[in-house]
Formats: structure tokens, sequence, C-alpha cells
């Protein structure tokens, strides 16, 4: 028979209290504590990932009305480079893009070649070929090239699958709407954050180095140089992320100014950038253009020219999504950078 338990005192009853309130509050926390952890487990997910199931489509309001978005699409097209790059940020399964300046004949742009492989080059610009777009049978298709006059390039498309379209003005703008239209925000977040976070690198690794000088982007050619506007995504690059303070030249909106040659001493920036198109590396126009403006007197006496900091940069970046923006921001730093060890180096 076991033995009998001795009965509780005063002492040992208010210790089994303390002992059950401790449990009671132990319990509380363990509740809360599961209900927070719950939470973050759901913020922290991606859209794949998500408790409740995603809906099959989703509306986006395009130029032209409204578009029911797949969801979970299997086979993307992209009408354009840098709709291939949404595809990519947004993890979108391609299964076919333009190659180079839209032509299935050219190579994929270098700067997203790599992360291409498997993917068939498809023509899309300046006549898109509708068959071979249809061949491909997408569930999507992503189009940022389409303007107010090209309705009937967008009705066209339309009957081979549904068609995000839009004219994106930045690239932020685009990313974050296409993210939007694919239900992918957390994507979208993170690509940025990680952008903000290498521009704040680079910025850093600069110093005050260039701090007072003035940048300018400038298309070359022949005969005359076209200055971009404030808008282009160098400008962005160098102004926004970069700190730094652009030409007066540069600094219009929607106004590129051209100067002539006889007129290229106006074009006194400290620093030009210019974006180059060699036909080896997949772009239609030669350079042969800014190779025969180099030659003339005029340039030779821009005071950029003169102290060497004149730098090149692949032309497929100036247009705008977020690829290209971190490859142009990548190899501003790394020309900026470089100088600025070359002027530490020398006492400059």
């Amino acid at each position: 028979m076991p033995a009998a338990l001795p009965p509780a005192t005063a002492a040992t009853a208010s210790d089994e209290v303390r002992r059950a309130e401790a449990a009671d509050v132990r319990r509380r926390e363990f509740v809360l504590g599961g209900v927070s952890l719950a939470a973050l487990a759901l913020s922290g997910c991606g859209e794949d990932e998500a408790a409740a199931p995603a809906p099959a489509t989703r509306a986006f309001k395009g130029p032209w009305g409204s578009v029911d978005v797949p969801q979970r699409p299997r086979r993307v097209v992209t009408m354009y480079p840098t709709d291939t790059d949404i595809a990519l940020v947004l993890g979108l399964p391609l299964a076919a893009a333009p190659g180079a300046t839209g032509s299935a004949a050219q190579p994929f742009a270098a700067y997203q070649a790599p992360r291409l492989r498997g993917v068939r080059r498809i023509t899309t610009y300046a006549e898109p070929n509708f068959e071979q777009i249809a061949a491909q049978r997408p569930d999507v298709i992503i189009d940022s090239a389409l303007s107010s006059g090209e309705r009937t390039v967008y009705d066209r498309l339309s009957r081979i699958a549904p068609t995000v379209a839009m004219e994106p003005k930045d690239w932020r703008e685009y990313l974050t709407a296409m993210g939007r239209a694919f239900g992918r925000e957390r994507r979208v977040q993170g690509s940025m954050e990680r952008y903000d976070a290498r521009a704040a690198d680079i910025r850093a690794a600069l110093g005050d180095r260039w701090a007072g000088k003035t940048f300018a982007s400038v298309f070359a050619f022949a005969a005359e140089v076209i200055v971009a506007d404030a808008t282009a995504q160098v400008h962005h690059v160098l102004e926004r992320d970069l700190g730094m303070r652009l030409h007066r030249l540069a600094v219009r909106t929607g106004e590129r100014v051209t100067l002539p040659a006889e007129n290229l001493g106006r074009l006194d920036a400290d620093v030009l950038l210019v974006p180059v198109y060699p036909q080896e590396k997949s772009l239609a126009r030669e350079r042969r253009d800014y190779d025969a403006l180099r030659a003339q007197p005029l340039w030779e006496r821009l005071a950029a020219v003169r102290a060497g900091q004149v730098f090149e940069f692949d032309g497929e970046l100036v247009y705008t999504s977020p690829l290209t923006a971190a490859a142009l921001l990548e190899r501003l730093g790394e020309v900026l950078s470089q100088e600025a060890r070359d002027a530490r180096d020398h006492g400059a």
C-alpha cells in the first residue's frame, strides 16, 4: 500500500500557489510567443509560401484596360530586354525573350545572358514576329515598349496571351508595378533593399573625391553631341544613388541638349559618361561615330578629356530596368573608385 501523502502545511500550500501562478505565466508567454513567431513566419515567407493559396489571377490596369494576370505562370514571354529583367528579378519562368535590340539574330544582352541559359531567343522589335511568339505558348506576355500609338501590337499580343503592358519612366516604378501585378511584392522589396545597400557602400567608398565635380552623360555622334536629360538612367544613378552633381546641361527634364561640333565648348562638365555600342558586343550601331568625334580638336580641348575623366559604359545600360540599373551602378562605382584610388596614390 503506498504511503499516504502528508497534509499540506501553510508554507507548502503557498509554494504550490506560486508554482501554479508561475506555470500560468509561462503558458501565457508560450501562447503569446507562438502568436508572435507565427506572425513573423507569415511576414517572412515569399508569395509562393504564403499560408493562404494565391488567387489564380490578379487584375492589372494597363493602358488599354484591365488584364487578368496569372499569379503562377508557367511560360512567360518578354518583348524587350528590360522586360526580361523584370521576369528575372520576380523569379518568373521565362520561355522566350528577345536578343539585344529585340532581335532573335542577336545574342542576349551581355549583362543578363548568364541568367538566360535555356531561354529561346525571339524577335520582338521593331517588327514583332507574332508567329514566333505564339509558338512559345505563353500564358502571359510582358511588354514595356508599348506606347500609346501601339494599340495594334497590343491587340495582337493579347490574342496570344494576357499582355501586361506599361510605359515606365523609372525602373523602381516599373518593378513595383510588375511586382504588384504578379503578387511578388516581397521580391521587389528585397531587390530594392539590396540595390540601395550596394549604392550606399559604393558611395561611402568614393568618399569626397568627386565633391563639387559636375557630371554629364552624352551620346556621341560624328558631327554633334547630345546631352542626356535629368531623367536618363545614368543621371538617376549618379545623382540619386551616388550623390553626384549633374552639369547644368544635364539637369533639364524632358529636353536633351544637342551641341553641334562647333559648340562643344559648352560641354565643360568635369566628368563625361559615354554609352558605347560596339558591333561585336551585339548592338547595332558601331562606335565609329564616337571615334570620329574624339579625333576632333574641339573634343580634345574639353576639360573632362584633358583630365582623363571620360568614362565609357555599355550602351545596353541606358534603358530603364532593375538589372541595367544594378549593372550601371557597378560600372560607375568601378571607374569612379579606380580614379579616386589613382588620385590618392598620386597625391591629388
